[in-house]
């Protein structure tokens, strides 16, 4: 155990670009906000297998009145996605620029060389402008969104941690409307 904490990636109060009226994946990150892992830092500048990577971003939301849609977050590294959320229902009350947090630990389970390492994600969306589900769609204060939902530490999409990537952070909409999500605070950590 090497036993540090590092910033690898903040905000330096420099926002993102904001996601409106769109169901294209699209980053939410500031350019500056991303982070450049170096080729085969997770092994040689983290324990490898085990190692932590703790993140929480948060910023305004609105959405619109009545058909929302759903959200969903993904974490890519360069051009893979090796964490993706559920598509997490929102308030069928409009909310305009409230707060929402995503907070979570990503943890590499499968160290491998070339296209075979692998990590799995626990984290939570919070925002009044979310809900727990169809039966609370006017909740009376902030929704949580545990993901993944289902099976919790599932193990997201191989990459290869001998390839120097970004680390950047998407959002969808499911429908093109009026709602907007952008990230005004963010920071990525290593835990080892």
């Amino acid at each position: 155990m090497l036993g540090y904490r590092g910033i690898l990636a903040a905000d330096q109060g420099i926002a993102g670009t904001a996601l409106t009226a769109s169901t294209t994946q699209t980053s939410l990150l500031h350019s500056q906000s991303r982070w450049n892992m170096p080729a085969n830092f997770i092994g040689q500048q983290t324990q490898g297998q085990g190692a932590k990577f703790y993140f929480k971003l948060g910023g305004p939301i609105s959405t619109v009145v009545t058909t929302p849609g759903t959200l969903t977050f993904a974490w890519k590294i360069g051009s893979v996605a090796v964490f993706t959320s559920q598509a997490m229902a929102l308030n069928i009350v409009a909310q305009t620029n409230v707060t929402w947090t995503y907070e979570g630990i990503m943890t590499l389970v499968t160290l491998g060389s070339g296209v075979a390492s692998t990590f799995k994600t626990l984290a939570v969306f919070e925002s009044i402008a979310s809900i727990l589900g169809t039966a609370d769609a006017t909740g009376p204060g902030a929704g949580q969104h545990f993901t993944p939902a289902t099976l919790p530490g599932a193990v997201g999409t191989v990459f290869d941690v001998g390839v120097a990537a970004a680390w950047d952070f998407f959002a969808t909409w499911s429908i093109n409307n009026a709602n907007s999500i952008q990230v005004t605070e963010s920071v990525l950590e290593s835990l080892n």
